[in-house]
């Protein structure tokens, strides 16, 4: 009995040890899927809700941004708002912009206070002069099989992110003259 006794204080010990380690794991866990949330810019399922450009301006502190020299035929076909979520703040409301051609959605611009620190050798192939603004390009193969590019850039408290299908008629240079021309 008293070699059992011996041991509750080396197993009390230990226990905090554990817990810690255990809770630093779980918050570890938790603190990437907040970043993934946050790095991948998309419109949380539930949580997007339709918005008028009022609102959408009232969110952003500024008048909304919108492409000044589109393709002929290209229309805004929506318009949300994914609101900032008190239990993830580093999660900031943002404002989701779809644009397509003939009925078909070809890009989707998202928009948000804030600024990003841009590591272009590991996450751009390069980049781009936005009338003034460094942004990221990335070119990547969609699950149709199409190839879009992908634009991020900061500009006047704002942090852009510009995804456009290359087909329906854009091509690479039409991308870039779109990604331009947001002021």
């Amino acid at each position: 009995m008293s070699s059992r006794l011996s041991l509750l204080p080396t197993i009390a010990r230990s226990f905090p040890t554990r817990v810690l380690i255990g809770s630093l794991l779980v918050f570890a866990t938790f603190g990437v899927f907040i970043y993934e949330q946050a790095a991948s810019e998309q419109p949380v399922e539930g949580r997007a809700q339709t918005a008028d450009e009022a609102l959408a301006a009232r969110v952003l502190g500024q008048p909304l941004p919108r492409p000044a020299l589109p393709p002929i035929g290209w229309t805004r076909t929506q318009l949300t708002l994914t609101p900032a979520d008190p239990a993830m703040p580093v999660i900031p409301a943002m404002v989701h912009q779809a644009f397509g051609i003939g009925g078909t959605n070809v890009a989707l611009l998202t928009i948000f206070k804030g600024s990003m620190v841009m590591d272009v050798p590991t996450a751009f192939d390069g980049t781009i002069n936005l009338n003034g603004a460094v942004a990221g390009i990335k070119t990547h193969q969609l699950p149709d099989g199409s190839m879009a590019m992908n634009y991020k850039w900061n500009r006047h408290g704002l942090v852009y992110n510009l995804e456009i299908n290359l087909a329906h008629g854009i091509d690479r240079s039409i991308a870039d003259r779109v990604a331009a021309s947001i002021p």
